[in-house]
C-alpha cells in the first residue's frame, strides 16, 4: 500500500493531475516491523524513480536508531544508497555558547564557521567515499579533520543523500525547518512519519510561541551601558515592547484570552527585528552581541508564529508578564507541510480513533486509513479490567491502598517470578503507590521506580533490571528469585519506544485512563472543539484520546514477538463504558472483574462524538465494533484479579 501510494502520487504529480500530497495513515501493532514495511517500498520507489528523495521523520533517538539499523539490513542484501542522520545543532556544535543556559550558535565567534565555504568541498569529497551511511560519529570525525561546522557539514552532505533520517522539527518547525529542501521543493519527496501519535503535541508546541518581559530584560549592567551609547534605538524598541506587555500591570494575576492576533505587538516586533538585524551584522564582536542575539531569537520566534495565526489559534494574555500565541488545532499547518511531498506515510501502533488522528494530523479528502490486525496469537495476551475501582482525581485518595494490594495480587500470580511495569498517570500518583507498595511488599519483590529528571545513564540502569542474561555487566546474577516491579509514568520514557521481548516483561498494570492533567491550555482546546463542532467533542480531543493513546502505548510493551506471552491489568471503572470499549483492539481477550457492570456498545458500534466533514478512504478497516466483547464469568462471584490471571497463566503453563 505504501508503494502503490507513492506510485500513484508520482504519476499524478507528473501529469499535473493532483498537486496535493497523497497521505496514508497506518496503524499497526508494535513489533510488526513498521519501519521495514515502510522503508522497503520507499527504497523500491526510489529505484523506479517515482520519487527523488525520502525523509524518515522520528520523535526519539531510539526510533532513529531502528531506521538506521533497518537500512543496514537492506544493505546486507545489496542495497547501494547514500543515507544520513541529522542530529541537533547543539549536539553537533564544537564550540558551544550559552546565554542564561540557552544554547546560541554564533558563527562570527566560531573557528569552524570561519572559512567554512573554502573547506567544505574538500570535506564532502573526502567523507563521501568513506561510508554508505553518514552517522553522527562519522560526521564529527571528518568535521574535525577539515575544521568545518559539523551541523552545516551535515546539511550540505544531505544534498547528496537519497534517504534523510531526522527529527520532526526539520520539517514541521517553522524556526528550524530545512529551507533548502522544503521552502520551494523542486524534487519529488516521500515522507515517512514514524510514531506519528507524538506529532500532535509536538506540532502544537512548534506553532505556539510566548513572549515575556523576562525575555527582554536580560541585559547585564555593562551591556546596557554599551547599548545606551551605541544602539539607543534598540533599547527604545525594547522599552516600548516591554511597556506594552506590562499594560495591565495592576492586575498581574488575571489571565485573559482573545481570538485575535496582537497586531500592535507584532508591528513593534517587526520594527525591532529590522533594527536588530542591522545592529547584529555590524557589531558581531561587541560584548552585548550574544544577549542581543538571544533577545532577537525570542522576538523573531514570536513574530514568525504570528504569521501563521488563523482561526485555529487563540491569544493568551498574562497581565504584566507575557503574551502567548497558542495553536489549538495544528491540522492546517501539518497538512501544509505534508503537501510539500508527493506522498506521506503517517504510521504508529496507536492511531485510534481514526477520525481524531486523520483530522488533527492533516488528513484531507484523498487521505487513506489502514488499521492492521495483530499477527500475534491473541491467546497469548490477556487484558484484565478492574471496573470496580475509580482513579478520578476527586476520589483517588480513597483507592490508593486497594490498588496497592491489587498490584501485588497481579504480580504474584503464576508459578514463577516475573518482571512487571506499573504505569501511573503522574509522578505524584506514582509516589503514592510506590511508597505504599514498598512499605508492605519490600521483602516480597524487587521494587524500582522512575523519577523526575532521570539522566540517560539512570534510564539505562532502570532498564538493565529487565535484562534476562545470566549475569549483568558486573558479573552479578540476573536470575529472578522474586518478581521485579518497576513503577513508571504513563506517556513517559518507559511508556513507549522500549523493546522488552520474551521474559524481559511479563505484564503491565495501568492505573487510570491516562488523561492529561487539567490545565488552562487543555481546557482551551476543549472549548475550541466544543464550539467548532458540538459539546462532548472537546473533552475527547483535549483529554480522552490523548490519554488513551498513552494507555495503548504502555500496553504495547508486552507483546513484541510471536512467542511473547503476558497480560495487562487496566484499573479504572471507565474502561467498562462504550466510549473506551470502542477504542479497544479487536484482538484483545478482555475479561472484567465485574462483568455485570459493563455497559456494552450497541450492535452498530459506538458512534464517535465527532466525525469530520469528509470520510477517509479506508482501504482496510478492522473496526472495534466487529469484536464482540465477552466478559469473563467464574462459577461463583469470586471475580478477583488473582483468579482471573491464574486461570490465564495456567493455560500458558506460565
Amino acid at each position: 500500500d505504501v508503494y502503490n501510494n507513492i506510485k500513484t502520487a508520482s504519476s499524478q504529480k507528473k501529469s499535473g493531475e493532483d498537486a496535493v500530497c497523497k497521505k496514508i495513515y497506518i496503524q499497526a501493532p508494535t513489533g510488526t516491523g513498521k519501519t521495514l514495511s515502510t522503508l522497503y517500498p520507499t527504497v523500491k520507489a526510489l529505484g523506479k524513480n517515482f520519487i527523488d528523495r525520502a525523509f524518515y521523520f522520528t520523535a526519539k533517538n531510539i526510533t532513529r536508531n531502528i531506521a538506521e539499523g533497518t537500512i543496514d539490513i537492506m544493505r546486507g542484501s545489496g542495497l547501494n544508497l547514500k543515507t544520513i542522520t541529522i542530529h541537533s545543532k547543539e549536539s553537533c556544535c564544537k564550540c558551544k555558547n550559552y546565554v542564561d543556559s540557552d544554547f546560541l550558535c554564533i558563527p562570527e565567534q566560531c573557528q569552524y564557521a570561519h572559512g567554512y565555504f573554502d573547506r567544505i568541498r574538500v570535506a564532502i569529497k573526502d567523507i563521501y567515499t568513506s561510508a554508505e551511511h553518514f552517522s553522527f560519529e562519522n560526521i564529527i570525525e571528518f568535521a574535525e579533520k577539515h575544521k568545518v561546522c559539523p551541523f552545516e557539514f551535515t546539511l550540505d552532505l544531505s544534498l547528496w543523500c537519497k534517504i534523510i533520517i531526522c527529527d520532526y522539527n526539520y520539517l514541521f518547525d517553522p524556526q528550524v525547518s530545512l529551507m533548502r529542501f522544503f521552502e520551494m521543493p523542486t524534487e519529488k519527496y516521500c515522507y515517512l512519519i514514524d510514531e506519528a501519535h507524538n506529532l500532535v503535541d509536538r506540532a502544537r508546541d512548534m506553532y505556539s510561541s510566548e513572549l515575556s518581559v523576562f525575555d527582554l530584560n536580560i541585559f547585564k549592567e555593562k551591556e546596557n551601558a554599551i547599548l545606551k551609547t551605541r544602539a539607543p534605538m534598540l533599547l527604545k524598541n525594547l522599552t516600548e515592547i516591554d511597556k506594552l506587555l506590562r499594560h495591565d500591570d495592576d492586575e498581574k494575576t488575571s489571565v485573559t484570552t482573545s481570538p485575535d492576533v496582537p497586531e500592535k505587538l507584532v508591528e513593534m516586533l517587526d520594527t525591532f527585528i529590522k533594527n536588530a538585524v542591522r545592529w547584529l551584522t555590524r557589531n558581531n564582536h561587541s560584548e552585548a552581541f550574544p544577549t542581543v542575539l538571544q533577545i532577537f531569537y525570542a522576538c523573531y520566534s514570536f513574530y514568525n508564529i504570528a504569521q501563521h495565526y488563523n482561526k485555529r489559534y487563540i491569544t493568551i494574555y498574562s497581565s504584566g508578564t507575557s503574551v502567548r500565541l497558542y495553536c489549538l488545532d495544528p491540522c492546517d499547518v501539518i497538512a501544509a507541510k505534508l503537501d510539500t511531498a508527493v506522498s506521506a506515510s503517517i504510521f504508529s501502533a496507536t492511531l485510534t480513533p481514526a477520525h481524531y488522528f486523520t483530522h488533527i494530523l492533516g488528513g484531507k479528502e484523498n487521505s487513506h486509513y489502514i488499521s492492521l490486525p495483530s499477527p500475534f496469537p491473541p491467546e497469548n495476551f490477556l487484558v484484565c479490567i478492574d471496573n470496580n475501582t475509580t482513579t478520578k482525581f476527586s476520589e483517588r485518595a480513597t483507592t490508593y491502598d486497594k490498588i496497592t494490594i491489587e498490584i501485588y495480587d497481579a504480580i504474584s500470580s503464576g508459578r514463577a517470578p516475573g518482571r512487571y511495569l506499573v504505569f501511573a498517570p503522574s509522578f505524584d500518583y506514582l509516589q503514592e503507590l510506590y511508597a505504599r507498595f514498598y512499605a508492605i511488599y519490600a521483602g516480597k519483590a524487587d521494587i524500582i521506580k522512575q523519577y523526575r529528571g532521570m539522566t540517560a545513564e539512570a534510564q539505562n540502569e532502570f532498564l538493565k533490571n529487565f535484562d534476562t542474561e545470566e549475569t549483568d555487566a558486573w558479573g552479578n546474577s540476573n536470575e529472578l528469585t522474586r518478581s521485579l516491579v518497576g513503577f513508571a509514568v504513563m506517556g513517559g520514557i518507559f511508556g513507549e519506544g522500549i523493546d522488552l521481548k520474551g521474559d524481559r516483561l511479563s505484564g503491565v498494570i495501568i492505573v487510570g485512563v491516562g488523561l492529561p492533567g487539567i490545565s488552562f491550555e487543555n481546557d482551551l482546546v476543549k472549548d475550541y472543539f466544543d464550539t467548532r463542532y458540538f459539546n462532548g467533542t472537546g473533552f475527547d480531543y483535549a483529554y480522552t484520546y490523548p490519554g488513551f493513546n498513552k494507555v495503548m502505548q504502555a500496553l504495547g510493551r508486552v507483546i513484541r514477538t510471536e512467542e511473547d506471552t503476558g497480560f495487562a491489568l487496566l484499573i479504572d471503572e471507565r474502561y467498562a463504558t462504550p466510549k473506551y470499549q470502542s477504542m479497544f483492539s479487536p484482538e484483545w481477550q478482555v475479561k472484567y472483574l465485574s462483568p455485570e457492570k459493563v455497559s456494552h456498545a450497541s450492535a452498530d458500534g459506538f458512534e464517535p462524538d465527532f466525525v469530520p466533514d469528509y470520510e477517509p478512504d479506508y482501504f482496510t478497516s478492522f473496526d472495534s465494533h466487529e469484536h464482540e466483547l465477552k466478559p469473563f464469568k467464574t462459577k461463583k462471584s469470586k471475580h478477583t484479579i488473582k483468579i482471573i490471571l491464574n486461570d490465564f497463566l495456567d493455560t500458558l503453563n506460565f
